[in-house]
Formats: C-alpha cells, structure tokens, sequence
C-alpha cells in the first residue's frame, strides 16, 4: 500500500515515473509524431503528445 510507504521509497517512485514520461515525451517529440506545446520559453513550456 501506498500509505505504508517512506517518503524516501515515494521519491524514488516519483523519480523513476518522472524519467519514464520524460523518455516518452523526447520519442514523440525527436520522431516527429504529432506534439502541441504549450507556454514558451521565458516563462516555462511542457510538450505533450496530440
């Protein structure tokens, strides 16, 4: 469960999902696949697949 989990254990989960969902945003965006991007540059962006 979840709830019986350390803050440390819940980090280290959160970062591995992190770098999971990076990897999959720089393959839709490297290949060419349909993105949208939202924000800009001087205040932050996120790309997401469309």
């Amino acid at each position: 469960r979840i709830s019986t989990l350390q803050p440390s254990a819940l980090k280290h989960n959160e970062d591995g999902l992190d770098a999971i969902i990076c990897l999959y945003i720089a393959a839709v965006y490297s290949t060419g696949s349909n993105y949208q991007c939202f924000g800009d540059s001087e205040t932050g962006y996120i790309i997401v697949p469309s």
